[in-house]
């Protein structure tokens, strides 16, 4: 295949695109069971007040269950938290922040199960 002058350059613009990939965006998943619901508003107080603003985060949203109506929605947990970052170097750089480790010492002994789980969009 004979290409003309003009499209080589244009496939090795391509192909360094392709090689290129962008780090893919982390998505940081916890749900957590207190040991004592009572604290659910104190926690979620924290979280807000730590995470939200925390070097690295992209996004922040904290939540607790909705009834939808749907028995295939799990709602067995009292605090939902998701925090966004760009790339595994800022996850892992929040992971060792000071706001993250003060909330993790302060709250995860009053829990009494979490599901974390992370993932990229």
């Amino acid at each position: 295949m004979r290409f003309t002058p003009a499209v080589v350059p244009l496939l090795g613009l391509l192909a360094a695109c392709a090689a290129h990939r962008p780090a893919p965006r982390i998505e940081h998943l916890v749900l957590v069971d207190l040991a004592d619901p009572a604290d659910l508003s104190a926690m979620r107080a924290e979280s807000d007040r730590l995470l939200a603003r925390a070097p690295g985060v992209r996004r922040y949203l904290s939540g607790t269950p909705v009834d939808t109506g749907r028995y295939e929605v799990s709602a067995d947990y009292d605090l939902a938290i998701l925090v966004e970052f760009d790339s595994v170097e800022d996850y892992r750089a929040w992971l060792a922040s000071a706001p993250h480790r003060e909330l993790a010492s302060r709250w995860r002994p009053r829990w009494s199960r979490a599901t974390i789980v992370d993932f990229a969009p």
